[in-house]
Order: C-alpha cells, then sequence, then structure tokens
C-alpha cells in the first residue's frame, strides 16, 4: 500500500500539513502532541494470486491530540477524507490506484497514559490496485 499517497490526500484534505512534522507513517514521535500516523497491519496485507495486482488491506490512521475540542473535529474530518472510490494517483510508482476506500467503525477514542494526550483509532478497510 501507497502511503505517500494516502498522507497526501490527508493533507490535501487539510487534515495535516507535511509528512514528517505532523503526518507520520510507521512510527510517530513520542514527544509529538498532535499528529496523525498511518499504521500497516502487523501480520501484513494478504495476496490475492487469482487476481494479480488487486488487494484489501485493513489498516489504521491515529489522531493524535491534547483535547477533544480538536482531536474530535480532526478524527471526523479524516473520515470523509479516506471516504474515496476510484482514486487514481497518476504517476505514483509503484502504480496505486484506491478502488474502495472507507472507515470501518466510528473513531475510538483512548486516553494515551503520558501527558494526559488522547488518541482517536480510524480503523479503515482499502482495496486497490498496484504493481507487487
Amino acid at each position: 500500500m501507497n502511503l505517500d499517497c494516502i498522507s497526501q490526500l490527508l493533507i490535501d484534505g487539510g487534515a495535516a500539513t507535511e509528512l514528517g512534522k505532523d503526518i507520520f507513517q510507521y512510527h510517530m514521535p513520542e514527544d509529538c502532541t498532535q499528529g496523525l500516523l498511518l499504521k500497516l497491519p502487523i501480520a501484513g496485507i494478504r495476496i490475492n494470486h487469482y487476481v494479480p495486482g488487486f488487494l484489501k488491506a485493513n489498516f489504521q490512521i491515529i489522531v493524535r491530540s491534547p483535547s477533544h475540542s480538536i482531536g474530535d473535529p480532526l478524527a471526523k474530518l479524516i473520515s470523509k477524507i479516506i471516504t474515496v472510490y476510484d482514486l487514481d494517483f497518476p504517476g505514483a510508482e509503484p502504480r496505486f490506484t484506491i478502488k474502495q476506500m472507507f472507515p470501518t467503525a466510528l473513531p475510538i477514542v483512548y486516553p494515551r497514559s503520558s501527558g494526559n494526550i488522547y488518541e482517536w483509532s480510524i480503523n479503515t478497510e482499502c482495496a486497490y490496485l498496484t504493481d507487487l
């Protein structure tokens, strides 16, 4: 899955400003108090050998914020941004076309243990085409 393309989709939609500043892939620094994290499934993404290049994955977008008044609207905005169908990313390497992507549930909020910071998990499903 091309997380660079999904990160750019979130930036273009106004949910973040810059990769490595307030949107991260795989790991978010502990000292970041306001940001987004895109995480792929720990078990990997299953390969469909019957339909080459067509993959389906569940992944998480984590929203970290010190307050509900910032985090809740941001999580709702992200849910809208990532609800897409037939979105092609021309020039992406490898090829990347989202056939459908959407949140699978409402955002789940839970307290982060240090610093009274909250995190929201937006569990997402994505079906896409790519080169294997």
